[in-house]
């Protein structure tokens, strides 16, 4: 369990999380990286077997076909290296105990992308809308916890020592989702000895 309310974001599709500390791979991401290696110690291979047969014509041309495949799979892999580092991430929120209408802040990277606009970002807590309070950033967004469904007063109906603990979604004004799993622990707002 993590410490300190720091909880890790779940990403989708080719991305690398870490597992008890060690990274996890995702198959697009390994799939590029391992295509890219492969094509080019191929590329080096061809070339120092055709230098070594005969070194006194200098270096050898590559093939048109192997230096394409070599071309391709460079611009898969940078490609899918600069997606990489525009997804929306999650990774902690403050306080990661509240109530109704208490003020919460989600922290994590790409929240509000480049040239997105901020007021499209979209928070859910346990599926419910929050509203959003102030601007959000790219680093951290600041919302207010949504009233319970069906609850005279929309106060959350657990007491703190048993509080529930919701997931936290953010939906980015470019359609990316980020989800923090059980990340805030909603409680009712009268508490004691808390």
């Amino acid at each position: 369990m993590p410490q300190d309310g720091q909880h890790r974001a779940r990403r989708r599709g080719g991305s690398r999380e870490r597992d008890q500390g060690r990274p996890v791979y995702r198959s697009t991401e390994t799939r590029c990286d391992l295509q890219y290696v492969l094509f080019n110690f191929l590329a080096i291979g061809c070339a120092l077997a055709l230098f070594i047969r005969h070194p006194a014509h200098g270096l050898p041309a590559i093939p048109p076909q192997l230096a394409g495949l070599t071309g391709i799979s460079a611009a898969a892999y940078v490609t899918n290296k600069a997606s990489a580092n525009t997804r929306a991430t999650l990774s902690a929120v403050s306080p990661t105990h509240a109530h109704v209408k208490e003020d919460v802040t989600v922290h994590g990277t790409n929240l509000v992308p480049q040239g997105g606009r901020a007021g499209s970002t979209e928070i859910l807590v346990n599926g419910l809308r929050a509203t959003k309070v102030g601007t959000p950033s790219s680093e951290k967004i600041i919302f207010t916890v949504p009233p319970c469904p069906g609850v005279v007063g929309g106060a959350w109906p657990f007491p703190y020592d048993a509080a529930k603990a919701v997931d936290i979604t953010v939906t980015t004004a470019a359609g990316q989702q980020a989800v923090l799993p059980a990340a805030l622990h909603l409680y009712q707002a009268d508490r004691k000895n808390a």
